[in-house]
């Protein structure tokens, strides 16, 4: 199972900075999330909410958003503040907004760019553009963000009925659409919705997941790929003494 750090993953820090990056490296993680959308100017930004107190991110050029927001990366500024770090680190990068995959696709360009990177999203079509341009490019499909607000005594019943509901639609989607990963809420995750899409070659990512112990759970269902906020403590969990990440992804899951 790969830990992938939730907007760097950094509790202490302002998420989707270079300082929370930084620490998810230090951390120990497989990946790092990051959230991307395009500012008025048309550059890619690193930014989580679609919204600035209201008003649409895309309004704002990216120095005034910079100017409303001191910790704003570009694209640009993440890849060349990680490739100082280090240049083999692998991305998970989530589209924010519709269009964001036509000014994404630049920087996938050359085998070793989109290798790199794993694009995640709620818009199918997004993702399906990307596919078709770059074809060994992965790609997971994002849904259940609604199901947080579930409260926990209920999450076993939201796994038997919401979660086997929208992994049978989302299996039907990914398969007309050649993506190859499903980005759940790990509240509807349980085994038969694992199962549902290992069984059809896809992998499961799930997010985000804070508690140790409902990690360990996770990793014993077979998740590929696990979300944190706090990588420092979930990383440890899951790695051999003396492990670095493995130079490249693994050929196949589940295939």
């Amino acid at each position: 199972m790969l830990i992938v750090a939730h907007r760097g993953g950094n509790p202490d820090d302002v998420e989707n900075s270079a300082r929370a990056f930084a620490h998810g490296i230090e951390a120990g993680s497989d990946l790092l999330e990051c959230d991307l959308q395009c500012s008025a100017s048309g550059e890619i930004v690193v930014y989580h909410n679609t919204r600035y107190f209201g008003a649409p991110v895309h309004h704002f050029s990216t120095d005034e958003l910079r100017g409303l927001i001191p910790t704003l990366l570009t694209f640009d500024e993440l890849l060349e503040f990680l490739d100082g770090i280090d240049s083999g680190v692998r991305l998970v990068l989530d589209l924010k907004t519709r269009g964001t995959d036509r000014a994404l696709a630049p920087y996938l360009e050359g085998d070793a760019q989109s290798r790199r990177a794993l694009v995640t999203s709620t818009f199918a079509f997004s993702l399906r553009r990307l596919k078709r341009h770059f074809p060994s490019l992965r790609t997971g499909l994002s849904r259940g963000s609604l199901l947080s607000r579930i409260p926990a005594r209920l999450h076993p019943l939201a796994a038997r009925t919401l979660g086997r509901m929208i992994a049978h639609l989302m299996v039907i989607e990914m398969s007309l659409f050649g993506l190859d990963t499903a980005v759940l809420n790990h509240i509807i995750v349980d085994a038969r919705v694992v199962e549902m899409f290992h069984s059809r070659g896809m992998r499961v990512y799930v997010w985000t997941v804070d508690s140790p112990e409902r990690a360990r759970q996770l990793h014993a269902l077979g998740v590929d790929y696990l979300t944190t906020n706090v990588p420092a403590v979930i990383a440890p969990m899951f790695q051999e003494p003396d492990q670095g990440l493995p130079p490249e992804w693994p050929a196949t899951l589940h295939e």
